[in-house]
């Protein structure tokens, strides 16, 4: 974490006092100075994904979009929005796999790096923020960069995790050892189940993240899934 992300995370709880590990993560990624803000993702950068690794990924997608453009009556344009673009490796080998289809690609990304890196490319809008239109929406390895809040267990209930000043020392090895806690009475654990004392995990709402709109979309799009994984499972579809 840069000096500059920790001087504003420490004036950020001296102002509000102690913040949500999403608050605490928010900063560090995705504000100014933080992890994000160039481009982090590129074979000369911190890390690759599936696309860089090679591009049948890339193809096989974009067969599956054009599958899926046709089961939806081949709709003009074909809106598609690809959620946390990176430094548009993708983007790039998507829009030629794409070019038969009448296709409006928008790549969304909240670096400023990287939405700079994707002005670069030819035929696709850059956008900071999801809108809630009807779109396609493309989301690569996108679930595990967005912020997310912990809670824990104890003998007293379940507490959220928050992040608080030791002195003037914060960073990421501190950060779940410099805490406070507050109960969460409307807390209701996953699947029932009690948060058993000293269980730590995480809570993240991606929706809410990318647009209010898509809260009940993604949830149907979960049972959906859920849906055709047991029909999969009991024999009713042939396996991936």
């Amino acid at each position: 974490m840069s000096e500059q992300v920790a001087e504003r995370i420490r004036r950020l709880v001296r102002q509000q006092g102690p913040i949500t590990f999403a608050d605490y993560m928010d900063e560090a990624l995705y504000g100014p100075g933080g992890f994000y803000e160039r481009p982090a993702v590129g074979t000369d950068a911190h890390f690759v994904t599936s696309p860089h690794v090679h591009p049948v990924f890339a193809e096989l997608l974009g067969r599956a979009i054009v599958d899926l453009h046709d089961r939806l009556g081949e709709p003009r344009p074909l809106r598609l929005s690809e959620v946390g673009a990176g430094d548009g490796t993708l983007a790039r080998q998507l829009i030629e796999h794409l070019r038969d289809l009448d296709v409006e690609y928008t790549a969304v990304e909240r670096s400023p790096g990287a939405r700079r890196a994707l002005d670069a490319i030819e035929g696709i809008r850059v956008a900071e923020w999801l809108d809630g239109s009807s779109q396609l929406i493309v989301a690569n390895e996108l679930m595990d960069n967005l912020p997310f809040r912990r809670l824990r267990g104890t003998a007293s209930g379940t507490k959220e995790v928050l992040i608080a000043l030791d002195g003037e020392r914060i960073d990421g090895r501190d950060a779940v050892r410099l805490r406070h806690e507050q109960r969460l009475p409307a807390t209701r654990p996953r699947r029932g189940a009690p948060h058993r004392p000293g269980l730590l995990t995480a809570v993240r709402a991606p929706a809410k993240l990318l647009h209010a709109d898509l809260r009940l979309p993604l949830r149907r799009l979960r049972g959906q899934i859920r849906a055709t994984r047991s029909r999969r499972a009991e024999g009713d579809l042939p396996p991936l």
